[in-house]
């Protein structure tokens, strides 16, 4: 009962009054003081997640270009490793028919040099 004694219902719309002003005030600086600097905020920090997201996709697009040519290197590798693999046995091959030629050609000179004696 004391309570509603000392509320005042005669106060009550100078209090809401009161408070819609005090808001509307608070609103309207923050609208002068704050509200433009924090605009430009986000048309700055829009404009940087833009710049980021172009330079995100630059990067994935090399990022594919470079395993691409990683990968055509890795074929070009491998088939330069077989060639290198049927070199060394042609190579080979050849050194055993060298082997063989110069063996001939010793027992050929040998049986000259017999005949020329």
């Amino acid at each position: 009962m004391r309570l509603l004694n000392i509320f005042c219902a005669e106060c009550t719309p100078y209090l809401l009054l009161m408070l819609a002003g005090a808001w509307a005030l608070g609103w309207l600086f923050w609208k002068l003081l704050k509200e433009g600097n924090y605009k430009d905020s986000i048309k700055k920090l829009e404009h940087e997640l833009d710049n980021f997201k172009k330079e995100n996709l630059n990067l994935k697009t090399e990022i594919a270009d470079a395993r691409y040519v990683v990968g055509k290197n890795e074929k070009e590798m491998l088939t330069l490793r077989s060639k290198i693999g049927d070199l060394d046995l042609q190579d080979k091959v050849k050194e055993e028919k060298i082997g063989m030629m110069q063996e001939t050609y010793d027992k050929l000179k040998e049986a000259y040099d017999k005949m020329k004696s």
